[in-house]
């Protein structure tokens, strides 16, 4: 019976803001030998595709669960993709619009923000490296919006859940002014689930790999769920185990470990 892994990009595989910006030599090893093995590995990030850097493309995973959930492919092809409600999107650039924040409005291939030159959006997307997506014109309101993201520069968390959080789930960012916002029940656990059932993989056979709050869902709908030592402490407190920090290859420690891979 095939295997099947999930797992996470920031804080998981690479940790940009503690110098890790491309995935290691073990990480790199342990996508290859799970694809030789048989089994399927699936990046599952909160990223658009358009977000993922190069080198994580590079380790060819078997597929991606993307936008927290909303958006999945696997060998180049759409398992599926769910977009964001007109109203929900006018309601973000209403709030951010607002509060001098930015938006983001997230599709495959771009995302959408107001205005490039804004400082708080430069502070961003300068910490995401991938510059090349951010776009102030062209929106329109029939794109296909997977996710949504706000980005400020001071703390509008309670603001964001008691405008927002009819419209769209909230999910701030550790340790800063920003958060996804995802369609209205969709995540990672939703995602992993749809994705279990589409490619015929028993559930008692999947793992998934994590640090963060939008995580969460994720590790409940997996029976091997594994958070990394630098995970928010929600995370750790209903993971099944914690391995070692995202610096110490806690990915692939784990996987040698238990004998899912060899050295």
């Amino acid at each position: 019976m095939k295997r099947i892994f999930f797992v996470d990009i920031d804080g998981t595989i690479i940790n940009c803001s503690k110098g890790l910006i491309v995935p290691s030599e073990n990480t790199i090893k342990a996508f290859r030998k799970i694809r030789e093995n048989g089994d399927y590995i699936f990046i599952a990030s909160g990223r658009a595709k358009c977000l993922l850097p190069e080198s994580v493309v590079e380790l060819k995973p078997s597929g991606y669960v993307l936008a927290n959930g909303a958006y999945a492919e696997i060998n180049d092809e759409i398992l599926f993709m769910d977009s964001m409600s007109l109203e929900s999107k006018n309601k973000i650039i209403d709030f951010a619009n607002r509060r001098e924040g930015a938006y983001y409005l997230e599709t495959v291939d771009a995302i959408y923000t107001r205005d490039l030159s804004l400082q708080v959006h430069k502070d961003y997307a300068e910490a995401w490296n991938v510059l090349d997506c951010y776009k102030d014109e062209g929106y329109s309101d029939n794109l296909d919006i997977n996710i949504a993201m706000l980005a400020f520069d001071k703390d509008y968390k309670e603001e964001m859940y008691q405008e927002l959080s009819p419209f769209v789930d909230v999910n701030p960012h550790n340790g800063t002014y920003s958060g996804d916002l995802n369609i209205k029940g969709v995540n990672k656990g939703t995602a992993v689930k749809r994705v279990c059932e589409m490619l015929n993989i028993d559930l008692n056979n999947s793992y998934a790999f994590g640090d963060g709050i939008n995580d969460i869902e994720m590790m409940m709908a997996v029976k091997h769920s594994v958070a990394m030592n630098n995970a928010c402490d929600e995370l750790k407190n209903i993971a099944s185990e914690v391995t070692d920090d995202v610096l110490e290859d806690g990915f692939y420690n784990y996987l040698i470990k238990n004998n899912i891979i060899s050295e």
